[in-house]
């Protein structure tokens, strides 16, 4: 049984990784050193880890309308609040 909304948190090496699955989407953000990644269907961002100030954009369907960051900055108050999680 698959549920329509899930989260799912992994560690590999140094990097975090929070994906969200929501309907027929599946969001991601993934923690490194100095940055944060941040992918979906639309958009692929790149933010700084000190204030989460958006550095790059590397991925933009310029096509679809109403594309917004909110997700990106939900999933990272997710991730930081769990800074024990993998000792």
């Amino acid at each position: 049984m698959q549920t329509e909304n899930g989260f799912f948190l992994k560690k590999e090496g140094k990097l975090i990784t929070l994906l969200h699955h929501s309907g027929d989407q599946t969001m991601q953000l993934t923690r490194e050193n100095d940055s944060y990644i941040y992918l979906d269907e639309e958009i692929t961002v790149s933010f700084d880890a000190t204030d989460f100030q958006m550095v790059d954009v590397l991925k933009f369907d310029a096509g679809l309308p109403g594309v917004t960051l909110k997700k990106a900055a939900e999933m990272k108050v997710l991730i930081d609040s769990v800074p024990g999680l993998f000792g």
